[in-house]
């Protein structure tokens, strides 16, 4: 009962920390915007598409399963959870390749094949060095939660316009704030009370954005 309480009050706290972050991007956002004469905003991958049902469902539903499989289930330790935050931490600076064009159709499939590559030879590496990672997870619980915060935030910066310009670069850290939060709250959750309390509150936060 008392879990179910505690998450409840969170989802408030999502909620207020969204609208709170509307705000943010309206008004502090748009007057970085304005004085440096650059843009930070989201890139519109394809205006027809991102209007449509399927597209708000595979944010609300698939996007958010896929991004806490990479960046928060491997909080806790084991092989299997090891082995995802190793492709997190792969997959986050391989967005960042030149030429990568998501509205390629063979783009999804090929990074499909890749996790399924990595997670193989690097679930072997892992279980080889087990007790090299474990003792590793046991003595910087901080470090691999603070870089998985990082790394999070850093994956969505891609989708940003002129995210490769040296001011956009400079206030990245300004312009992440949003998904550093969010990747905050729901690193707490998953630590505090399991992975699918995390999952729940990240496609409650995305249902959010895609409505308001």
């Amino acid at each position: 009962m008392k879990k179910v309480s505690v998450f409840l009050f969170t989802i408030v706290l999502v909620t207020i920390a969204i609208l709170l972050i509307k705000y943010y991007k309206l008004f502090f956002l748009n007057e970085i915007d304005d004085f440096f004469n650059i843009n930070t905003k989201r890139v519109v991958v394809s205006k027809g598409f991102n209007d449509t049902i399927v597209h708000k469902l595979i944010l609300i539903l698939i996007v958010p399963f896929f991004e806490e499989l990479l960046y928060r289930l491997g909080l806790k330790y084991s092989i299997r959870n090891a082995t995802f935050y190793c492709i997190g931490i792969i997959f986050t600076f391989l967005l960042f390749f030149p030429n990568m064009n998501f509205q390629n159709p063979i783009i999804a499939p090929l990074i499909i094949l890749s996790f399924v590559f990595l997670y193989i030879i690097i679930y072997q590496i892992v279980k080889k060095h087990h007790n090299i990672v474990e003792n590793f997870y046991a003595n910087n619980p901080k470090a691999i939660l603070y870089l998985s915060i990082i790394l999070f935030g850093y994956s969505h910066f891609v989708f940003h316009a002129d995210y490769n310009n040296l001011i956009n670069i400079l206030l990245s850290p300004v312009v992440l704030l949003p998904y550093f939060l969010a990747g905050f709250i729901f690193s707490k959750l998953r630590l505090k009370f399991g992975f699918y309390y995390g999952l729940i509150a990240h496609m409650f936060w995305n249902f959010l954005v895609t409505i308001l």
